[in-house]
């Protein structure tokens, strides 16, 4: 009789607990009152429910575990309140907010999300939200993450070692993350950062990245340590890059480096183990002898595209203005191993400057012999085929002035000046002989 009394008590209180676990949400959020989907899926087959705000439950079947292609339950509805999803076992969640047409921003995202009792996740997609803040210290087992287009200034990532994938970008370049900590996130091998306005990034603490995709930021530095996978994609593209450090990389046969839109003005600042696959260095700062250099570092070099750049190359930097008579040294660029520069000085209105009449050379060094209000070098070489004479490696703009000098002086003599018979500067008399202009004066 005991026995049986305690096994009802048992089941029981496994009912009562079953009950109170349905009443409590595994996932809440708030949203605008647009139409949205939802996508949830379980680690095994079971039932979720949504309610979408209005005290009604949607409820669905998952006749199987989610495998990350199938299986998943969709929810389609509009929030009219805090929606509620109740389940166990999730391990997928999706919901993001699509762009009202030719909008540049979300205006009706989700704008806070919690995590009650979904501590399993393991992929969580929530792009394209108004989210500035998010919990995820208890999704332990989370693997994949895409929080990007939301309004993170920083993102507390310290609990999620399990991460192999992140994805924080924004398509739109409009991203306020300045700052991440991905220190403890070591078993990282996708990296995706773009149209943020992160400044610094360090993956020292991240040896298994292979895909490095951070666009359209601000970052003036970036450190790198050992890293011992194969085979990489690393876009730095449209920073304030002056140089990148790749010398602890072990592997790097067919690696694709895009350091496109940058300040990089010297090859040896782009530091590699060997020779690489591929570089794009368009839009940055390098003379034509720094990418004849860079040439030897990878088995192709991009360097004279027009994308987002207004030119190939940022110009060579020469004085402002000197004057007739004064140099300007080119001879750097004068020559690319035996093969030699073709220069033409152009003026604003595209007209070539005559040598022996306007300036005349020697080895790159030239010497301007008229006044020219705004002139530039235009460079081609045979060893830098992509520059050509309709779109060439150029100088910044350069003004020749006249030589300031005197050019006529005139004589004139004080009329109020006397000197005495013998030579000496005299106040004006009263009278007496005395020395004016040159002439004897007598005054009585």
């Amino acid at each position: 009789m005991k026995k049986n009394i305690l096994t009802m008590l048992a089941l029981l209180v496994n009912v009562v607990l079953t009950a109170v676990a349905q009443e409590t949400p595994a996932i809440t959020f708030e949203a605008g009152a647009v139409e949205r989907t939802i996508t949830i899926g379980l680690n095994a087959a079971g039932t979720v429910k949504v309610d979408w705000g209005n005290g009604t439950l949607d409820e669905k079947e998952a006749t199987a575990a989610y495998d990350g292609w199938d299986n998943a339950l969709d929810f389609t509805g509009t929030p009219s309140g805090t929606v509620k999803i109740y389940g166990e076992g999730i391990n997928y969640f999706q919901a993001f907010t699509k762009y009202a047409e030719d909008a540049t921003e979300i205006t009706a995202g989700i704008s806070s999300i919690n995590f009650n009792d979904a501590t399993g996740i393991t992929e969580l997609d929530i792009h394209q939200n108004n989210l500035t803040t998010v919990d995820l210290s208890k999704l332990t087992a989370l693997t994949k993450l895409n929080i990007g287009a939301n309004d993170f200034e920083t993102i507390d990532l310290s609990a999620n070692t399990e991460l192999t994938n992140i994805d924080i970008s924004n398509s739109k370049n409009t991203g306020k993350l300045t700052s991440i900590d991905l220190s403890k996130n070591t078993k990282l091998t996708t990296v995706v950062l773009s149209g943020n306005k992160l400044k610094t990034l360090d993956f020292t603490n991240n040896p298994l990245i292979k895909t490095f995709t951070v666009l359209n930021n601000e970052l003036t530095s970036v450190t790198f340590g050992e890293n011992t996978v194969k085979n990489h994609t690393i876009q730095f593209g449209e920073n304030k890059l002056t140089g990148i450090d790749l010398s602890g990389f072990k592997t790097f046969s067919g690696t694709y480096l895009r350091l496109r839109d940058n300040n990089i003005s010297k090859a040896a600042n782009i530091v590699l183990p060997g020779k690489i696959g591929q570089i794009w260095a368009d839009g940055n700062a390098l003379p034509l002898n720094e990418l004849y250099e860079l040439k030897s570092k990878a088995k192709t070099v991009t360097y004279a595209t027009l994308y987002s750049s207004a030119q190939a190359q940022q110009p060579y930097a020469i004085a402002e203005s000197i004057n007739v008579g004064e140099t300007v040294d080119l001879s750097s660029q004068a020559k690319l191993g035996e093969t030699a520069t073709v220069f033409t000085w152009k003026n604003a209105e595209g007209t070539a400057l005559v040598e022996g009449t306007d300036y005349t050379t020697n080895n790159g060094v030239f010497t301007f012999l008229t006044a020219q209000e705004a002139i530039h070098a235009e460079m081609t070489n045979a060893e830098l085929d992509a520059f050509t004479a309709e779109k060439p490696y150029t100088t910044t703009t350069l003004k020749v002035a006249t030589t300031t000098g005197i050019t006529s002086m005139k004589a004139t003599y004080d009329q109020s000046v006397y000197y005495n018979l013998n030579g000496q500067r005299i106040a004006a008399p009263a009278k007496g002989v005395f020395i004016q202009n040159g002439k004897k004066v007598i005054k009585k």
